[in-house]
């Protein structure tokens, strides 16, 4: 290798060393900051007590790094070349990817009934919740158990055999439902009923780059919940209407959330993504009761 090569291999390892440098300093590049939750470190001021203890060195370590230049890029690219090359994500433990299909293994879990809390206690809680349910119908309201659906009963065929082997029964969704049922409690299983359509509608109701179900399966499940409300309260409401879905590669809302947090150059599958445009119409002699939502998020 000649005197001139050797010299610009030399020049372009210095530049890329100290890209992050001029950038951080003399920003060119608008970069996107990462997706899914971080904290940066803050910035720390000097002293001469934290600099004997250490403490200053350490903090400002993690605020150099937390606020270098070209962080967001570097990490996407880390991330890129560590699941094109490896198959290793860096969001989450053990995120499981097969057939470019992301799932969670608490969802998995759950589905193979290995984290089922025992017949008994769930036989507790939903006592207490039947005393609930009679304590407010006496007071004229009405209380619901809505089970969400849930991607690991909707792609059953995704799971690695791994977790299949493992597999037990029974599980807590299917002891909340069954028990549920036999104490007369309102509820409304959206998650047998998603499994149910998933052969039958010719939109997804989980994206596969997403964590929970899509927005049309949203959509879906409030109308269906708004009709359960109607029929217990013998009552009309208001009703999400289309007549039109748009159909596009680009997610929206959270749609592909759980692609966004594993950082990627590119998403780990294309999809199409459906949005119907959705309107509800007025109508005086409707009912908009008061409605409060529990949930986990």
């Amino acid at each position: 290798m000649d005197y001139n090569k050797k010299n610009g291999i030399v020049i372009l390892i210095l530049a890329v060393l100290f890209m992050p440098f001029f950038e951080q300093n003399l920003p060119v590049i608008k970069s996107k900051v990462p997706d899914g939750y971080y904290k940066n470190a803050p910035d720390c001021r000097f002293s001469f007590a934290k600099w004997f203890d250490g403490s200053y060195s350490e903090d400002k370590g993690k605020y150099l790094a937390d606020n270098t230049g070209l962080r967001a890029e570097m990490i996407r690219l880390n991330s890129q070349l560590d699941y094109s090359l490896f198959h290793v994500f860096h969001v989450g433990s053990g995120i499981t990817d097969s057939n470019h299909c992301l799932l969670q293994p608490s969802y998995i879990i759950h589905y193979c009934g290995q984290d089922f809390d025992g017949y008994q206690a769930v036989y507790d809680r939903l006592k207490k919740l039947k005393a609930l349910q009679d304590t407010f119908a006496s007071l004229g309201k009405t209380l619901i158990l809505a089970e969400a659906a849930c991607k690991a009963y909707y792609y059953p065929e995704y799971i690695p055999r791994s977790y299949i082997s493992n597999k037990k029964s029974p599980t807590n969704y299917e002891t909340y439902v069954r028990v549920a049922d036999s104490m007369k409690i309102n509820q409304v299983d959206f998650n047998s009923w998603f499994v149910s359509m998933k052969s039958k509608s010719k939109i997804p109701l989980f994206t596969k780059q997403g964590l929970h179900w899509s927005m049309y399966g949203a959509l879906l499940a409030a109308d269906s919940l708004v009709r359960y409300i109607e029929k217990l309260r013998n009552i009309r409401m208001p009703k999400p209407v289309w007549t039109n879905i748009e159909y596009t590669t680009k997610a929206r809302f959270s749609d592909d959330d759980f692609g966004k947090a594993l950082n990627l150059i590119f998403p780990v599958v294309a999809e199409t993504y459906s949005y119907p445009e959705v309107s509800y119409p007025r109508d005086s002699t409707m009912t908009k009761p008061t409605v409060i939502y529990i949930g986990d998020s």
